[in-house]
């Protein structure tokens, strides 16, 4: 038996998530949710669980969140990034489009609109959306600090193809599609972000 309510149950599980306890913010944020099913707690139960890498229940967390309010922008960036780390490009395609709703004065368009550049391997586009986002985004530095994770490690990653390229013996060229499945797979995971809305 609690004495806390959904809301209270809800600011605790904040409280608990920015120490870093993850049992006790998952705890807490499924204790409100049944209270009271919000969407903003479906949200950060989502982001909590995607930090302890279990995407599945991340994506079922977030997709509540968004069906239940079809306006909490950030958890359909999130939810993009999601199922990028699992590797579902289309599903992360699906989730981020409906934020080109928001036109390209807002921030979170010009995060979207970069990573799905990126599903279609166009990097240098996505470069170019993605810091164009970071110079809107005034009011939220946490989601500016991994969307420049995002940033840097793509240029880490490209830096060293473009150094293979150079080092190749004259007149081979690395491919693209000749990426090993390892590299494919460490880029598609540093897209992981640890956004949660504050």
């Amino acid at each position: 038996m609690t004495d806390f309510d959904a809301e209270e149950l809800f600011h605790l599980g904040l409280k608990a998530s920015e120490t870093g306890d993850k049992e006790r913010s998952i705890s807490l944020f499924k204790r409100s949710i049944e209270l009271e099913p919000a969407a903003a707690s479906y949200y950060l139960l989502g982001a909590e669980y995607a930090e302890i890498g279990m995407m599945s229940r991340a994506a079922e967390c977030m997709q509540t969140a968004v069906d239940k309010d079809p306006e909490l922008w950030t958890a359909w960036f999130q939810l993009g990034l999601v199922y990028l780390a699992a590797q579902e490009a289309e599903k992360a395609r699906e989730s981020f489009n409906p934020l080109a709703s928001l036109g390209d004065d807002a921030y979170l368009y010009h995060f979207a609109l970069g990573m799905n550049l990126l599903i279609d391997e166009d990097v240098e586009g996505s470069l170019a959306s993605l810091a164009a986002g970071l110079e809107l985004n005034d009011d939220n530095p946490a989601l500016n600090r991994d969307v420049q994770n995002i940033i840097d490690s793509l240029l880490e990653n490209f830096s060293e193809l473009a150094e293979q390229q150079q080092d190749a013996p004259s007149g081979t060229v690395k491919q693209c599609d000749e990426e090993p499945d390892g590299d494919k797979g460490s880029r598609e995971h540093l897209l992981v972000s640890k956004y949660r809305n504050s």
